[in-house]
């Protein structure tokens, strides 16, 4: 099982991309500011910084626009090399109470506050890696910020924010692609849930949008019609990025979730360059989204070849029969028929951890 990302490494795509960044509509705005060219942290700290400040800038708790690097400090509790860190700085406390005081002490725009979100950053690699990887990134003990690089990560927050007003309103910070019926239980549902959900995708082969080959992801933000990443390179984006757009959509389709049925567009947007760059989906030919539904996320034949029925059940020849994904509740699922997509009669399964109401 892969994530998205890891997933995309590892396919070949046509000359431009399955979308090409050539398709795409090209928005470059203007503030009349200039960034310095070096920074001293690395870029993808940068990125995070400036993703996690705009929203923190635009109304959201600090320990929600941090969240991932909070569930990574968790994680860092169990690095022996961060112990020893930490009795070396005279530090009587854990990791995660120190990245606690970090979020506490990001109250805006100002040089101290973007340290701060820079050191607590750090810590993302804890929840995005293994234990082993993440000690061999940067620590939040190695930020040494320049003037610049404070200046230039103030600036793209504010171009951020900005593009949000104009763009926006985000009507999701941050998505999923779960079932319907998965986001409509209570959080203790959810969490009851949790460790049985890689048993369900490994019974059935997908789970909302996820599926045995594609089973995590998560993307930055939608607003009305457009599913939107963000990114800070110094480059126009590359067909990995495309794709990864086109791949979030597609799982966004077969979730089920009602959020995405407005969704008609692709876009990216890039505070360091100050330059949008938007797709409607219509320009993305039908046999590329099934092939990459059928090849590359490996969702069930009965899926790619239209919208379930769940009117009335199959009444086509039992030869149909046998497709074990299709239709599902929060009890169970029905099996469908790929002839007809309609539910098979008698086929419907109660799953073991089935949740109270």
């Amino acid at each position: 099982m892969y994530s998205v990302t890891s997933k995309i490494e590892l396919i070949s795509q046509p000359r431009g991309g399955y979308a090409n960044i050539k398709d795409f509509d090209v928005i470059k705005l203007e503030d009349n500011k200039e960034l310095a060219i070096k920074e001293s942290i690395a870029p993808q700290t940068v990125g995070l910084v400036v993703d996690y400040m705009t929203r923190f800038m635009m109304g959201a708790k600090a320990e929600d626009a941090f969240k991932i690097s909070l569930l990574g400090a968790k994680n860092a509790e169990k690095s022996e090399m961060l112990k020893d860190v930490l009795i070396d700085l005279d530090v009587d406390y854990g990791i995660i109470k120190l990245a606690i005081s970090f979020v506490k002490s990001i109250k805006g725009l100002d040089d101290k506050s973007i340290n701060y979100a820079c050191m607590l950053a750090t810590f993302d690699s804890y929840y995005r890696t293994s234990l082993s990887i993440a000690e061999r990134s940067t620590q939040f003990f190695e930020i040494e910020l320049d003037k610049d690089t404070i200046n230039n990560i103030r600036i793209m927050v504010e171009r951020s924010i900005s593009f949000y007003n104009t763009y926006g309103p985000v009507v999701k910070d941050g998505f999923t692609f779960e079932p319907q019926w998965y986001l409509d239980l209570s959080d203790k549902d959810k969490e009851d849930l949790k460790n049985q959900l890689v048993y369900r995708v490994m019974k059935e082969g997908e789970f909302g949008g996820y599926t045995l080959e594609v089973s995590s992801g998560d993307g930055d933000f939608l607003t009305n019609d457009t599913l939107w990443d963000f990114k800070v390179s110094k480059y126009k984006p590359k067909a990995k990025n495309t794709m990864q757009l086109l791949m979030y959509w597609i799982m966004g389709q077969h979730s089920g979730q009602e959020i995405y049925k407005n969704i008609t567009k692709i876009g990216l947007y890039n505070p360091r360059l100050n330059v949008i760059y938007r797709l409607d989906i219509n320009k993305i030919p039908t046999e590329v989204i099934k092939s990459i539904e059928r090849n590359i996320l490996c969702y069930p034949e009965c899926r790619i070849k239209g919208k379930y029925i769940f009117d009335g059940f199959c009444e086509c020849n039992s030869s149909y029969y046998g497709f074990k994904t299709g239709y599902e509740d929060r009890n169970g699922f029905w099996e469908v028929c790929c002839k007809c997509n309609k539910r098979v009669e008698n086929s419907y399964e109660e799953y073991k951890f089935k949740s109270k109401n």
